[in-house]
């Protein structure tokens, strides 16, 4: 675990996730980042990183544009890259995981997959 007291630049500078792509030695393109702010976002997209962002109610009206998926939670309603709730996507699920609006452990699986030839 690495936390921002061990970097020089903090968030959204991209040391934090440069020094744990290196100490990992993980591949950049099977590698896949979730954080829940613009900050985040920005310290992933600048370590070329794929990031998925989770929306909170103090996020909610950042710019997620560079994201590769936005996401309210793991259940619920989609956001747009705005922060703001998609109005094209299924209600949120309710009880259970796996319903309308849920992300599938294989989507999020396919965003840091390689590119094919």
């Amino acid at each position: 675990m690495l936390a921002g007291d061990v970097v020089r630049r903090k968030k959204p500078a991209p040391d934090i996730y440069e020094l744990a792509v290196a100490r990992l030695g993980a591949d950049q393109r099977t590698t896949l980042v979730i954080e829940d702010s613009r900050n985040g976002l920005l310290a992933a997209t600048g370590a070329g990183l794929p990031c998925v962002v989770t929306v909170s109610e103090y996020t909610a009206g950042e710019d997620f544009g560079e994201a590769a998926l936005v996401v309210s939670s793991w259940r619920g309603r989609r956001r747009d890259t705005h922060g703001r709730p998609d109005r094209t996507s299924a209600p949120p699920a309710t009880g259970h995981l796996g319903g309308p609006g849920s992300v599938h452990a294989q989507r999020t699986t396919s965003l840091a997959a390689p590119p094919k030839p």
